[in-house]
């Protein structure tokens, strides 16, 4: 019996040793690769002309073709086995950052209007992590450099690539673009149609209260509308939970009317739409209480109103409880400030998109 299984045994070594040998299709294995990263570079402008859907279509080709090349390692198993692991894996990490930079910037095509800090914060993250996974995989690239006969001249791609990347990483933080973004966070809760019917029923009321005859000009009315958020409503500071600058808790018109409270932004805001809803034209500023000279939004410790009249600002502080309008409770304040106009800011934004 033994020595029968040691003739079946011998057989079947004798069938394995005469079967032929699939060997590794080094060139079918490079075409692959170099499928993946021709669409690696077609998608790239294609997301970056906001072509969204064109650019998956074409990273999915990629990833097949990837797919295919791992089938091929997989299968006929080469001696360098694990060298074209490790070139797999650098291109899946690419393929994946690049889906991330997708999502990045169709994230952000979706807020162009609403380019405000949460937003803007989401979105450098996501190109952060996607650089990241990109450099990952650029970084296992380099690792198999001398190795591979197709690798040098993907390296030089990946490398320039990335060198674009982080010139589209450096643009985006651009102190220009972040100066828009802030403000925009602030301009955005700004809403005249929501207290129009209340800046009406002001004038009628409170004109005759104040000047003893229905107001006569816009100086007037925004003097009525200051004293009424100066009055009104109390300083109260932001959650703790929020930094001003990173991402700032700013309230609604409704909501500081509804509690009768909010910091120095939350009046501003109030103020701005009371004086916008009745084609009062208004700025929104930014200053430093201390005269700290503003290098950035980000010197700013204070933010405030003003009423455009004859392209002269007046400046409109509310949470200054004793001041009129042109007045501030902040001496060094009217040395530290800087406005912009609420229309002149959308025009703005507008171009910047």
């Amino acid at each position: 019996m033994m020595n029968r299984n040691l003739s079946i045994m011998t057989i079947i070594l004798f069938v394995a040793s005469c079967a032929p040998f699939e060997e590794f299709d080094v060139e079918k294995y490079n075409q692959l690769i170099d499928g993946v990263t021709t669409s690696i570079f077609k998608v790239i402008p294609l997301f970056e002309a906001k072509k969204f859907e064109d650019a998956r279509k074409e990273l999915l080709n990629a990833k097949l073709n990837l797919a295919e090349a791992e089938s091929v390692v997989e299968t006929q198993k080469p001696a360098d086995i694990e060298i074209l692991r490790t070139d797999i894996a650098a291109q899946k990490k690419i393929i994946r950052a690049i889906e991330l930079f997708i999502d990045a910037e169709e994230f952000f095509s979706k807020y162009e209007d609403v380019r405000v800090l949460d937003i803007y914060n989401k979105y450098i993250d996501k190109l952060i992590n996607a650089r990241n996974e990109y450099v990952d995989g650029y970084n296992l690239l380099l690792e198999i450099q001398n190795k591979l006969t197709n690798n040098q001249e993907h390296l030089e791609k990946y490398q320039k690539t990335i060198e674009e990347l982080d010139a589209k990483l450096e643009a985006a933080q651009d102190p220009e673009f972040i100066k828009i973004v802030i403000i925009n966070t602030y301009v955005s809760k700004i809403n005249p149609s929501s207290v129009r019917d209340l800046a009406i029923q002001l004038i009628r009321e409170r004109c005759i209260q104040e000047f003893g005859t229905p107001c006569e000009d816009d100086v007037e009315r925004a003097t009525v509308l200051y004293h009424f958020v100066r009055d009104n409503h109390e300083w109260i500071g932001d959650p703790s939970s929020f930094e001003v600058f990173q991402a700032d808790y700013i309230q609604s018109p409704q909501v500081t009317l509804k509690q009768r409270a909010g910091d120095c932004d939350d009046q501003a805001v109030l103020l701005n739409s009371l004086l916008e809803s009745i084609g009062i034209p208004s700025g929104f500023c930014f200053g430093n209480t201390e005269g700290q000279k503003l290098l950035s939004l980000a010197d700013a410790d204070h933010a405030f109103s003003s009423i455009i009249i004859d392209g002269e600002f007046i400046i409109a502080d509310p949470t200054c409880k004793k001041s009129e309008l042109g007045e501030t409770c902040f001496p060094k304040l009217m040395d530290a400030n800087w406005c912009i106009p609420i229309a002149e800011f959308k025009q703005l934004l507008k171009a910047s998109t």
